[in-house]
Formats: structure tokens, sequence, C-alpha cells
């Protein structure tokens, strides 16, 4: 059976959210941020300075299609809202997940993404992870081994 390579968007997991990390600092300082870009033609992302560590990452509702080119990063959102986050494959196909709060989300940023959403996100973010890409790619381009 022939390895695939894994999907650019998908929910790997969820956490529970502690009241707490709601208001922490970071994260009302971050959320108000996003929350004031909401009416202006600013960038609506905030807090990714791809330092290769954990960010806390934001934005404010309906991110433009974009792509970012680094690989794979994962994000957990932190507070309520209707998110659907949609990437589009190199063959059109476009892949869409829901992100209510605590869902663990991996997302290939190197494929143009957006956001559709009800209010401003807060998530942290793994940044990337260069080493897991190049190994996910390598592991699918091998031919399966017989049993």
């Amino acid at each position: 059976m022939p390895s695939t390579s894994p999907s650019p968007l998908a929910i790997v997991g969820r956490l529970s959210i502690p009241p707490a990390a709601l208001e922490h600092r970071f994260t009302v300082e971050a959320l108000a941020v996003a929350h004031s870009r909401e009416s202006q033609d600013l960038e609506r992302v905030i807090g990714t300075d791809n330092t290769g560590r954990c960010e806390l990452y934001g934005w404010a509702p309906h991110v433009a299609p974009h792509a970012d080119g680094f690989g794979f990063v994962y994000l957990v959102c932190l507070n309520d809202g209707k998110t659907s986050i949609c990437v589009r494959d190199t063959s059109d196909a476009v892949y869409e997940v829901f992100a209510p709060a605590g869902a663990i989300i991996r997302l290939d940023d190197r494929m143009e993404h957006w956001t559709s959403d009800t209010a401003a996100r807060v998530a942290p973010s793994s940044a990337i992870f260069p080493n897991l890409t190049t190994k996910l790619r390598s592991l699918s381009s091998k031919p399966a081994s017989p049993p």
C-alpha cells in the first residue's frame, strides 16, 4: 500500500482550555490588537515572527487567502468563536476544518490558506517544523515496504 502525504489541514487533537489562559495578559493584549484590526485595512494576522519557537498568534476575522511558505504548523485556538480555516492544495482541492476553542490544528502554511470567522481569535502556534516537513515528504515519496 503506498504511503500518502499528510493532509495539508487537519484537527489532530483537542485540549481543554482553562479559563486562566483567557485572562493572561498576553492573551488579553493579543485579542485587543486583533479586535483593533477588524475595522481597519491592516494586516489581520498578529504575533508571527517565525522564531522557530512557540508564539502567541492571533488574527482579526476573515484573513485573506495567502501562503507563507514555511511548512507544517500546529495551533490551538484559545478563545471561543466560530472559525472555518481553509487550505487549497496544489491540485486545487480545498480542505476545511472548523476551529472551536481547544482544537489542535495542523496546517501546511506553504499552501494557500484563509479563514472565515465570527470573532478575533488567539492561538499559541508551534512555529515551523522544517525537519518534520522534510521527514514527512521523504516518507510519502518512498514505496511501501512489503508486509
